[in-house]
């Protein structure tokens, strides 16, 4: 990948301290593993590698800057812990994300289940994609167990994995609707997408991060959650939105994924149940013959992103991307859970979400 990773300044050094705090835990927590196959060793270093990767780390800063903030510290050793914990989770629901999308690459490098195809040769891809799911859920065993050695109070810790297991509960039952959601099933309303987005990216991605990193800190847990689902269903809302155009928009070397596979995989966007509606019968029905196709190169690209264009679907998903910008910044403003200052740099890491080439 040659695109550099853009990562949000206001959350100060986090997101370069993450990914040694991660490694450092990794390796701590297999030392204590009872002796295991050289194919396990292997999937255990394919979570360590994953969390080397480029990557903003969005939500691991933001839980970990949550803390500090609660607690009058900067970079403590129980903020990065939870952050660290936090991105292994998050490289949970991508692993598991790339085996259900089909996706060849993610962060620029193989995606998992493809690299166990050079680990493995004789594996099938049955085989390839089971590992790559396993692999996905030793990573959210080992966010738990990671979560419950930081040094805080053990109420703290406890309700910090219980925040977890609600909201990504709620994450995985998105993707069953992810999954269902394609081109031409009928009575998939706009509703029904933006509970998705909701549901899909909010929770994990803001939500969930600031309500762990002020329970961690023994704060009121139903004022956090008050507060960060105010400002975080709308800031994930329009980071979804800005994903979506990414996939359908964006540059690979920006992206470090193929431009092509939003469209190969046949995801069913706003953008694209609202240009379904406006197109013509022509160019729905290329619509359709184009979203899931496996086989799909540059030129169909291009008639894609020229119906979105034509139908005003692609502006328009940004202008209700700005909009829902626009809400959480009020609601980063409005909290009783953060100061003005932190909720400053808040509306800075929303507005960054929605202005990002990756």
């Amino acid at each position: 990948m040659t695109g550099k990773v853009q990562v949000y300044e206001g959350l100060g050094g986090y997101a370069g301290q993450i990914g040694a705090v991660a490694v450092g835990l990794l390796d701590e927590f297999v030392r204590g593993l009872p002796p295991h196959s050289k194919a396990a060793t292997w999937a255990l270093e394919r979570i360590k590698e994953y969390s080397l990767r480029p990557s903003k780390r969005i939500r691991g800063s933001l839980a970990a800057a949550a803390y500090d903030h609660a607690t009058g510290q900067t970079y403590s050793q129980a903020g990065l812990q939870l952050a660290a914990a936090i991105e292994i989770a998050q490289n949970y629901l991508l692993i598991v994300d790339d085996v259900i999308d089909r996706s060849d690459t993610r962060r620029g490098l193989p995606t998992v289940h493809r690299l166990y195809g050079k680990f493995a040769p004789e594996a099938d891809e049955h085989e390839a994609d089971m590992i790559g799911i396993l692999v996905g859920e030793l990573a959210g065993q080992i966010m738990n167990r990671i979560v419950s050695a930081i040094d805080e109070a053990p109420e703290h810790r406890l309700r910090v994995i219980q925040a977890l297991t609600y909201d990504l509960t709620i994450t995985d039952l998105a993707q069953i609707d992810d999954i269902r959601h394609q081109f031409g099933v009928a009575n998939i309303s706009e509703a029904d997408l933006l509970r998705k987005y909701q549901q899909k990216s909010s929770y994990y991605s803001f939500v969930n991060p600031l309500v762990c990193g002020l329970v961690l800190a023994g704060r009121d847990e139903r004022a956090g959650r008050r507060d960060a689902e105010a400002f975080g269903l709308p800031a994930g809302v329009a980071f979804q939105l800005r994903d979506d155009y990414l996939g359908g928009f964006g540059e690979a070397d920006s992206t470090g994924k193929p431009n092509l596979d939003d469209l190969r995989e046949g995801k069913y966007t706003l953008m694209v149940h609202t240009a379904a509606q406006r197109a013509s019968a022509a160019d729905k029905d290329l619509l359709g013959e184009l979203l899931g196709n496996e086989s799909v190169g540059e030129v169909e690209l291009e008639q894609f992103r020229a119906i979105l264009q034509s139908t005003g679907a692609a502006d328009e998903a940004m202008a209700r991307a700005n909009e829902y910008v626009d809400t959480a910044v009020r609601a980063a403003h409005g909290s009783t859970s953060w100061s003005p200052e932190f909720g400053d740099m808040l509306a800075g890491l929303v507005k960054f979400a929605v202005n990002r080439a990756r």
